[in-house]
């Protein structure tokens, strides 16, 4: 992230105040990660002072839990969509081609909880945590994380930081699966079902990640309840059109 500041222009500014101070020119803040539990930050401060640049270079660790703050929100995007496919990604709700948001969930760690990691991209997770699973029955279609409910098991719920109209998601579970939509009053708008358990082989007819979608006018939140089974989810994507 860069953040401009305000500064004279060198016509401008005086000789008195040429020498009594000096002109912040602009900061770049990166985030570099260090450990599972740390992240190292370097802030690079460049001034001026009569045509001569100063460069100031610091650095600092901050928990993870902070970290999830400094991450270019770019990189919690699927792959499939190219950094300049996205317009004004300046820490507010990122928008590709199409308005379709797909979330990267190979930048979580396994076992990791989910939460605020991607409100930057728009959307908010409670009771979900990031796994890769060793179970052959919950196969992976593209990379190797997927979203699962926890700690309490067969349900997970994504609110919304601002109103989508499709939400779509690849899902394979245990069990019959509901995936509903909520409007602002948590009134069910919309609902999509998967029928019944869709293993890897297994004797099911639907294969493994179903798509299930959800299309209504203002979702605020979706919740996915698959009665005690178990599910997970390998694509997350959602959009206003």
């Amino acid at each position: 992230m860069i953040k401009q500041g305000n500064r004279k222009s060198d016509i401008s500014l005086t000789l008195e105040e040429s020498s009594s101070s000096l002109q912040f020119g602009y900061s770049i803040a990166e985030a570099f990660p260090n450990k599972i539990n740390n992240i190292t930050t370097v802030t690079k401060t460049s001034s001026h002072l009569e045509g001569v640049v100063l460069e100031q270079v610091t650095s600092r660790k901050v928990n993870s839990s902070k970290a999830q703050k400094l991450i270019n929100p770019v990189t919690r995007l699927n792959p499939i969509l190219r950094p300049y496919d996205l317009e004004d990604t300046n820490v507010v709700v990122e928008q590709g081609v199409d308005n379709c948001i797909s979330l990267n969930l190979d930048t979580l760690q396994c076992f990791e909880s989910v939460e605020l990691q991607y409100e930057e991209l728009g959307v908010v997770f409670s009771n979900c945590i990031a796994i890769q699973p060793s179970n052959p029955a919950f196969p992976t279609e593209r990379g190797v994380t997927v979203l699962m409910g926890a700690p309490k098991s067969g349900f997970l719920e994504a609110s919304f930081v601002r109103p989508v109209n499709v939400v779509n998601l690849r899902v394979t579970s245990s069990q019959r699966l509901i995936m509903s939509a909520y409007n602002r009053d948590r009134q069910v708008i919309a609902h999509d079902v998967l029928p019944g358990a869709n293993l890897a082989n297994t004797d099911s007819i639907i294969p493994p990640n179903a798509l299930l979608s959800l299309k209504a006018q203002e979702i605020y939140s979706i919740s996915l309840c698959a009665f005690d089974g178990q599910f997970t989810i390998d694509k997350f994507e959602f959009s206003c059109d």
